[in-house]
């Protein structure tokens, strides 16, 4: 999957307490040359063509993560003249201009003649994510595209003894409590992706009682039950009485992959 710097922006800030509304319909459009993180590209032009409405799968288990695939054979208008070959497709909020969300090279290459309509098969155009984003956000990225608009939330900091989504605990004791955790504005980074960091340090309160063994940051939607939206790998660390957990401006980075 790749999503342009646009949509990777897009859900960074809903830990900004950004919502985003999704669209209706979502069109897919065919490219001559790589989109790229900026979502430009040379899109194909010929009498007649016009980018078509994708409806998407629902999201589920895909390639080790989360993703969706179009529903259905997806026909272009037919050119009257040849085309060349289309190595790449975006999937774009509107059907001109309007942005980019997404955009992928094609496994096989659409070569159009003079006479033919371009397809994409049905389930050919297919998106993932993996990473460190939680399966339920990963749903819900995945479901603005689906017309199912989300709320930008508060993010909280928890300790969690094992990977919230496979079976681990959120630490508890006297004193534990999630800490709500301020981001930064989307920053775009060498490999193109866009980056969120705390732009303040979160200091946790100072443990009275020992609460467990923490091996996973999580950053769950709200200051109690909600969901996990991020979940992060560290270091065992045993958390005794007298212990203050701290997380200094810019250790926590979330990047969407």
């Amino acid at each position: 999957m790749y999503a342009t710097n646009y949509f990777e922006t897009a859900i960074l800030n809903l830990f900004r307490g950004v919502s985003f509304t999704a669209p209706n319909t979502v069109y897919v459009g065919l490219y001559l040359n790589n989109p790229g993180e900026s979502g430009g590209g040379t899109e194909v032009s010929y009498a007649g063509y016009a980018r078509m409405p994708i409806t998407f799968s629902a999201p589920a288990a895909m390639n080790g993560g989360i993703g969706i695939a179009n529903i259905g054979d997806i026909t272009f208008a037919q050119a009257p003249t040849a085309v060349g070959n289309i190595p790449f497709i975006g999937v774009l909020d509107s059907l001109s201009g309007g942005n980019m969300l997404l955009y992928g090279e094609l496994t096989e290459v659409i070569s159009i003649d003079a006479g033919e309509a371009p397809v994409i098969a049905d389930g050919e155009a297919s998106w993932w994510s993996t990473g460190n984003m939680a399966n339920a956000y990963k749903t819900k990225m995945f479901n603005l595209l689906r017309a199912q608009s989300c709320p930008g939330f508060t993010p909280y900091f928890a300790l969690y003894n094992g990977d919230p989504e496979s079976g681990g605990a959120e630490l508890t004791g006297t004193g534990y409590e999630r800490m709500s955790i301020t981001f930064g504005a989307p920053v775009e980074q060498t490999s193109g992706q866009m980056k969120i960091t705390n732009s303040a340090s979160v200091t946790m309160n100072r443990a009275t009682s020992a609460w467990g063994t923490w091996n996973y940051t999580a950053i769950m939607d709200a200051a109690s039950g909600g969901n996990t939206a991020f979940k992060l790998s560290r270091t065992a660390k045993v958390v005794r009485k007298g212990l203050r957990v701290i997380s200094s401006a810019g250790d926590l980075g979330l990047t969407v992959n």
